[in-house]
C-alpha cells in the first residue's frame, strides 16, 4: 500500500512538471512576439502563427490576441473585425491590473473608432490612456489620446483639441520618442484645430510638422503632410498654395499612385479653374469603390460649374449623391449583417453551454444519488445558482451587442447626413449663394424618422405621443438632436448662426417642459427619453 502511494505521488509530480513546461513555452513565445511587435511586426506574426491557439489557456489566449492585434496594426493592417481582440478584451476586463490591459483597451477602442461606434470608442480609449498613465507607458497613452481626439472632433471640438495637445505635450517629454509619431501627432492637432474653426492656427502647426517631415526624409510622411497642408490652405481661401501642396503630395506618392492624393490634386486644380488638368487626373483614378466614384463625380460636378455647364453639373451631382447613398446603404448592411451574426453566435454558444451544463448535471446527479441527502441538496443549490448567473451574464452580453449595433447605426446615419450636408454646402457656395442654407428633402426626413423609430424604440412616435404640442418642424429638430448632429451642421440646415442655434435649443426647453431644470435640450433628448 505504501509503495502504491509513492508511485501515485511520483506520477502526480511528473504530470505537474509536464503541465508547467507546456505552459512555459507558449508564454515565452508570446513574450518574444510582444518584444518584436513594435519594430519587427512581421517576425512577431510569424512566431504567433506557428502556435496552436486552441491549446492555450485563457490568459495565454488573451495575451496572444492583444499581441497579434498589435503586430497586425504595426504592419499597417487596420483592426476591421473583432473576433480576436474581443477574446483579449473579455479577459482583461476582469484583470485591469495586468500590464496589457491598457493596450487591449486601445486596440478595442481603435476597432470601435474604425467602425463608427463613437460612444464605445471613447469609453475604451479613455480607459486606455488613464491605465497607460498609471504604468508610465507613454506611447500607448499618447496613441490613445490621439485616437480619442479623432473620435471627439465631430461632437466635441474643444475636447478633441485638448486631447490632441495633451498627446503632443506628453510625447515631447519622452527621450525615446519617434520623429514620425511626433509628426502625426502634430497633424492630428492640425485636424482638431480645423474642426474648431482655427484653420489659420492649424497652418502654423502644419508648417512645424513639415519641417519635422523634411528632417525625417520619409517620402510617404512628406506626402501626408503636404496633403493636409493643401486642405488647410483651401480652408483659408489660398487656392494657389493649396494646389502647390497638392502637387507635392502627388509627386511624393506618384510611384505607387495613391487615389486619395490624386483626387485631392484634381480638386485643387478645379479651385484654380484648371479643369482640363483636373479631368486628366480623374481619368487615371480607379472606380473600384462607391467612395471613389462619389468623389470623382463630385469633382466633375465642380468642374462643370466652373465651365458654366449647369446641366452636366446637375447630372454629375445626381451621380455623386447616388454613390454617396450606395456608400451609406452598403455600410449599414455590412454593420447589420455583422451584428446579426454576432447575436446568432452568442445565442448558439448559450444553447450549447446549456446542453453541456445539463449533461454535466445529469452525470453528477447519478453520483450524488448514491451519497447522503445533504450533499445532494447542496449540489442542486450551487448548480442552480451558477446557471442563473450564466444566464444573466449571457443576457447582458446579448443586450450589450444589441446596444452596440444600435450605436453604430446611429453613427452611420449621422455621418451620412454630414457628408450630404458638406456636398450641398460646397455646391451652393460654388453657385455664389450669399446665404448658406442646406435643404434636407422630404424623402430624407421620412427616411430619418423611419430609421429612428426602428433602431431607437419608436423614438419619434413616443415623442409625438408624449408632447402633442410639437409641430412637424419641432419633431425634426428633436430627430437631429437624437442623431447628435453638431452645432455647425444644425446652423447650415436652418440657415442661421451657431449662436442662434444655441438660443433656439434653449427656448425649445419650454416645449418639452424642462425650462426650469438644470439640463440641456440635447441631454434631455439623448438620456431622459431612452
Amino acid at each position: 500500500m505504501k509503495n502504491f502511494y509513492i508511485h501515485i505521488s511520483s506520477l502526480i509530480i511528473l504530470v505537474l512538471v509536464f503541465m508547467s513546461s507546456c505552459q512555459h513555452k507558449p508564454n515565452t513565445t508570446i513574450a518574444q512576439a510582444l518584444l518584436l511587435a513594435g519594430e519587427h511586426p512581421d517576425s512577431a506574426l510569424a512566431l504567433l502563427n506557428n502556435m496552436q491557439f486552441s491549446k492555450l489557456g485563457k490568459s495565454e489566449q488573451a495575451k496572444y490576441a492583444v499581441v497579434y492585434t498589435m503586430a497586425q496594426d504595426k504592419s499597417g493592417l487596420d483592426v476591421d473585425e473583432d473576433s480576436l481582440i474581443r477574446i483579449g478584451y473579455n479577459w482583461y476586463e476582469k484583470h485591469p491590473e495586468d500590464s496589457l490591459y491598457a493596450k487591449c483597451q486601445y486596440y478595442m477602442g481603435k476597432y470601435y473608432m474604425l467602425n463608427d461606434s463613437t460612444e464605445f470608442a471613447i469609453r475604451c480609449l479613455d480607459r486606455s490612456y488613464k491605465a497607460s498613465e498609471k504604468i508610465d507607458d507613454i506611447l500607448t497613452e499618447c496613441l490613445a489620446l490621439e485616437k480619442l481626439s479623432k473620435v471627439e472632433k465631430m461632437t466635441d471640438a474643444k475636447q478633441a483639441l485638448l486631447h490632441a495637445r495633451m498627446a503632443i505635450d506628453k510625447y515631447e517629454r519622452d527621450t525615446t520618442a519617434s520623429l514620425a509619431n511626433k509628426i502625426y501627432f502634430r497633424l492630428n492637432l492640425c485636424e482638431a484645430l480645423e474642426f474648431a474653426d482655427s484653420s489659420a492656427i492649424a497652418l502654423k502647426e502644419c508648417k512645424i510638422a513639415l519641417n519635422l517631415a523634411k528632417e525625417l526624409g520619409d517620402s510617404l510622411v512628406l506626402a501626408d503632410v503636404y496633403q493636409d497642408m493643401s486642405r488647410l490652405f483651401h480652408d483659408v481661401g489660398m487656392y494657389r498654395k493649396a494646389l502647390t501642396c497638392a502637387k507635392e503630395a502627388y509627386l511624393y506618392r506618384k510611384s505607387m499612385f495613391d487615389t486619395s492624393n490624386a483626387l485631392a490634386l484634381a480638386d485643387a486644380y478645379c479651385d484654380v479653374d484648371s479643369t482640363l488638368q483636373a479631368k486628366d487626373i480623374l481619368a487615371k483614378v480607379s472606380k473600384d469603390s462607391h467612395a471613389s466614384r462619389h468623389l470623382i463625380y463630385y469633382i466633375r460636378c465642380k468642374a462643370a460649374i466652373r465651365e458654366g455647364q449647369i446641366q452636366p453639373a446637375i447630372v454629375c451631382l445626381d451621380s455623386s449623391n447616388y454613390y454617396l447613398d450606395k456608400m451609406y446603404c452598403t455600410t449599414m448592411q455590412v454593420k447589420n449583417d455583422y451584428y446579426v451574426s454576432v447575436l446568432q453566435k452568442e445565442k448558439e454558444e448559450a444553447r450549447l453551454q446549456g446542453e453541456i451544463t445539463s449533461q454535466k448535471a445529469a452525470t453528477v446527479l447519478t453520483v450524488v444519488l448514491a451519497l447522503i441527502v445533504i450533499i445532494f441538496v447542496l449540489y442542486i443549490y450551487n448548480t442552480n445558482k451558477k446557471q442563473a448567473k450564466q444566464k444573466a451574464t449571457m443576457a447582458e452580453q446579448l443586450h450589450a451587442q444589441e446596444l452596440s449595433h444600435r450605436d453604430i447605426q446611429i453613427c452611420t446615419m449621422r455621418n451620412f447626413l454630414l457628408k450630404k450636408i458638406d456636398i450641398m454646402e460646397k455646391i451652393e457656395s460654388m453657385r455664389n449663394e450669399t446665404e448658406k442654407h442646406i435643404l434636407i428633402s422630404e424623402d430624407d426626413w421620412n427616411e430619418i424618422e423611419v430609421f429612428l423609430d426602428s433602431v431607437e424604440n419608436l423614438f419619434v412616435s413616443r415623442l409625438r405621443a408624449q408632447f402633442s404640442g410639437l409641430t412637424k418642424k419641432d419633431l425634426r429638430l428633436m430627430m437631429l438632436l437624437r442623431l447628435k448632429m453638431p452645432q455647425k451642421a444644425l446652423a447650415l440646415i436652418y440657415g442661421i448662426s451657431e449662436k442662434a442655434i444655441k438660443q433656439k435649443l434653449f427656448l425649445y426647453k419650454a416645449k418639452v417642459g424642462i425650462e426650469k431644470e438644470q439640463i440641456s435640450l440635447r441631454e434631455f433628448i439623448n438620456t431622459a427619453l431612452n
